[in-house]
């Protein structure tokens, strides 16, 4: 089973300690790395069931408040950004909604994931690294990297719904992946490639721009991983890997896209103040992560868009890939879009997206009718 290296993790978490023990009293270097020297030491605790106890002069008490203001402040700004593009976010939502529901997709959600393919360790790395490779050297050696290392860790004790997480610290210039499942199918190879794309991210661009990583701020922040994601279902198609799984998790996304723009869009006609809240609480009764439906809606949704010039043009794809991902933290939503290619009523529209979606859903569809 591929897990994560419990001596690397502890020499980690030590090192960091340690930095932030010495450099106590510069507050930017607080805010960029507690908060991660807190994951990595929750992580060893779960996994190993062992915790590192510190000298009780090294005030992490302070460097907890220090934190949680921190994440306050950014998370007041991630409120202000979304709010910033409310009227072209909320139309955007309406347009995919709208047409979203006219398909009735939703008795495909959960059906036939029995068909997803299963692999072996060695031929699900294998998969993995190999659809990395596709997207040159420098992407690739990340990804190998994090295998070589043994940061990334599945089947593990922690429970997340979403199915994994990616956690990093500056001071260590890399992180760790948790995947909650250790089967190895086309699935959870799609959950392992969305985290390796933030570790790509944040290797690739974010650490060599100083810029600072705070998922409370970066409203598309999760561009990145949602692009490579995506990439990889029709990786699996072309190359007749899992056909059926492409279809069958492409689709569950294209779900899952609804639903999200459809919590965000309900939230931007309340009040975007709602966007602080953990949980969100639909007519329905369904709960939502507020966060999250405006975290993962966009982001699918650019996301989609950026998978139609992946699959007609790579170089293209990757020039885009680095303008938004280059870009995001400093433009607004209408200059990304811009960055795309696709003009603005397009991107509201879905008018490129559209056709895309219901080609594959019908596909789907006539796949499994006779079954």
């Amino acid at each position: 089973m591929i897990k994560i290296n419990e001596g690397q993790l502890m020499g980690e978490i030590y090192y960091a300690g340690n930095e932030l023990h010495t450099y106590s009293n510069n507050k930017s270097l607080i805010t960029s790395n507690y908060n991660g020297f807190k994951s990595f030491n929750e992580l060893l605790a779960d996994e190993f069931n062992k915790v590192i106890l510190w000298n009780k002069n090294i005030r992490f008490d302070r460097m907890e408040y220090i934190a949680s203001k921190d994440n306050s402040k950014a998370l007041q700004k991630f409120i202000e950004n979304i709010d910033k593009n409310k009227e072209l976010i909320y139309s955007t939502a309406d347009n995919y909604c709208t047409y979203f529901e006219c398909l009735d997709m939703n008795d495909y959600l959960y059906r036939y994931y029995d068909c997803i393919r299963k692999y072996s360790e060695k031929d699900f790395k294998d998969l993995i690294l190999g659809y990395f490779s596709t997207y040159g050297n420098d992407i690739y050696k990340i990804a190998k990297k994090y295998f070589d290392e043994n940061r990334i860790n599945f089947g593990s004790n922690i429970d997340r719904d979403y199915g994994g997480f990616f956690m990093s610290i500056p001071f260590i210039g890399s992180g760790y992946i948790v995947i909650g499942s250790d089967n190895y199918d086309s699935k959870i190879a799609a959950f392992a490639i969305h985290e390796i794309g933030h570790a790509i991210d944040l290797e690739k661009y974010l650490f060599n721009q100083m810029k600072k990583v705070s998922i409370f701020e970066d409203y598309l922040i999760e561009v990145p991983s949602t692009a490579y994601e995506l990439g990889f279902y029709d990786y699996l198609k072309k190359n007749k890997i899992d056909i059926d799984g492409s279809m069958i998790l492409n689709n569950m996304r294209v779900c899952n896209t609804y639903y999200w723009l459809s919590v965000l869009q309900d939230i931007l006609a309340r009040d975007v103040n709602i966007l602080c809240c953990n949980n969100y609480l639909t007519e329905d009764g369904m709960i939502y992560s507020s966060r999250d439906s405006a975290l993962y809606g966009l982001a699918y949704y650019i996301s989609m868009h950026l998978n139609l010039i992946n699959n007609s043009n790579k170089e293209e794809f990757l020039k885009v890939l680095n303008n938004v991902t280059t870009m995001r933290k400093e433009m607004p939503l209408e200059g990304i879009i811009e960055l795309t290619g696709f003009s603005i009523d397009d991107f509201v529209s879905g008018k490129y997206i559209a056709s895309k979606i219901e080609n594959d859903f019908l596909e789907l569809k006539r796949r499994y009718n006779h079954l």
